[in-house]
């Protein structure tokens, strides 16, 4: 909902430069990766409203119990039994958890070098660049 009004406001603003408020919302993400063959490094930059967060479900503390109710519930609906609202167990997780998971680096597997142009691996990490 919220992308769809800034999508809206900026087709208004479009051509009024003065005006330009979803800028206030705007941050932009930057993304390190660098080939594991050359050592070579590129930066990515990209604009964005929404912060989408990685879910570490491995770190929760109730993972157990939320797996358990996931395997219930796929079992509740292939006998087509009806699945209560209160007896969903969700993961829970800290937001530090999960800017940690963002700002975690991650291998690329099969990664063609653009220096070398072999395949093999690069490592690549996403940080916030700036902030609203």
């Amino acid at each position: 909902y919220f992308l769809h009004i800034i999508d809206l406001l900026e087709k208004q603003e479009k051509n009024k430069p003065e005006l330009q408020s979803t800028d206030n919302f705007a941050f932009q993400i930057e993304e390190r990766i660098q080939c594991n063959q050359s050592q070579k490094v590129l930066y990515k930059t990209r604009k964005d409203y929404c912060l989408s967060l990685p879910l570490p479900l491995h770190l929760a503390p109730n993972r157990d119990e939320a797996e358990a109710w996931e395997a219930r519930k796929a079992e509740m609906d292939r006998t087509g039994e009806r699945v209560k609202g209160d007896d969903c167990i969700k993961y829970q997780l800290d937001l530090k958890q999960c800017l940690e998971s963002l700002n975690a680096p991650e291998t690329i597997t099969d990664f063609l070098s653009p220096d070398t142009n072999v395949k093999g691996t690069a490592q690549t990490k996403t940080a916030l660049k700036t902030f609203p």
